[in-house]
């Protein structure tokens, strides 16, 4: 196999998992958007006080932000929307361990930390 074939391979994983992740934080952001008028991830978080109500709703402008900065020309763009994407998901983490969600809630969270670091390592060279 040569080289060439391995790193169309390479960047289209790359691009395939990006596209994943992208859907993942749109239909987030889009959830902690409406959050105020719908209360629908508040209540399924069972948020409480423990964040601000502004709180949810900037996540989730940011989360846009970064939906559309992984498909970014510019690979520094990327990394940082890779680096918001990972400090969130592992705030997520957290925020689950802390609020003493059951066991399996953080499963998903740490499966995105995961996939961030994937296409992480897709995208640097060792």
């Amino acid at each position: 196999m040569s080289s060439s074939n391995n790193n169309d391979t390479t960047a289209a994983l790359e691009w395939a998992l990006r596209v994943i992740l992208a859907s993942a934080l749109v239909i987030h952001g889009i959830l902690d958007v409406t959050d105020p008028c719908t209360g629908a991830k508040s209540h399924v978080l069972k948020v409480d006080d423990s964040i601000p109500g502004w709180m949810l709703p900037a996540v989730g402008i940011l989360r846009l932000v970064a939906a559309v900065a992984l498909f970014s020309k510019d690979p520094y763009v990327v990394l940082g929307a890779l680096a918001y994407c990972s400090a969130l998901w592992c705030g997520a983490v957290y925020f689950h361990v802390r609020r003493k969600h059951h066991p399996v809630a953080v499963v998903p969270a740490g499966l995105f930390v995961l996939l961030i670091f994937g296409i992480a390592a897709l995208r640097t060279s060792f």
